[in-house]
């Protein structure tokens, strides 16, 4: 991994690069069928070699400004509960997060700690102008996790995507530098 890859700490999470030695808990979150359900690049099944392979990437994505990818752990104890990043487009000053939550830590209001601090991060150290952002139509919860970070809906992409046999919208959402409270 970079050197000078990024470590975010907040009140309850560590959000850290991604290593190899994390490859069988993530097969094991990202293999829950509910989790690939709600997202647009998590497939299912969800093998040792995907996830092998993902990791890999992310040292060179960073180091040529294309992304950056977080595992989202727990403080206490390290254990790996999702992950967090953006893909970015540094030309236009833009970043797109993307995230997801293992579903036996759903609910505890990690999603919405690791968006903000990756929002804090994009903003502030990255000086990005806007960061985007999309759900299916069927995820409520990640709609709420958005709003509650302070995306606006700013449009509607109908049928745009095959999701188990069938078309789902997505819904696109933004927010710009100065609309982020950083609280």
């Amino acid at each position: 991994m970079s050197l000078n890859y990024p470590s975010l700490i907040t009140n309850r999470l560590n959000l850290r690069a991604f290593t190899l030695f994390d490859v069988d808990e993530l097969c094991s979150l990202a293999g829950d069928r509910r989790i690939s359900d709600m997202c647009l690049n998590i497939p299912h099944p969800y093998l040792p070699e995907t996830g092998s392979n993902w990791i890999s990437d992310h040292s060179t994505a960073f180091n040529e400004k294309k992304a950056v990818i977080f595992a989202v752990c727990q403080k206490n104890g390290g254990k790996l509960v999702g992950a967090c990043g953006m893909e970015l487009e540094f030309s236009d000053k833009r970043g797109e997060l993307g995230y997801w939550i293992g579903h036996p830590y759903q609910g505890n209001g990690y999603a919405t700690e690791a968006v903000l601090e990756t929002l804090r991060y994009g903003f502030t150290y990255l000086f990005l102008h806007r960061i985007t952002a999309t759900s299916i139509s069927w995820n409520s919860s990640s709609a709420h996790v958005l709003e509650k970070a302070g995306f606006q809906k700013e449009g509607l992409l109908r049928r745009h995507v095959l999701k188990n046999g069938a078309f789902a919208d997505l819904i696109m959402w933004g927010i710009l530098r100065d609309e982020f409270a950083d609280e």
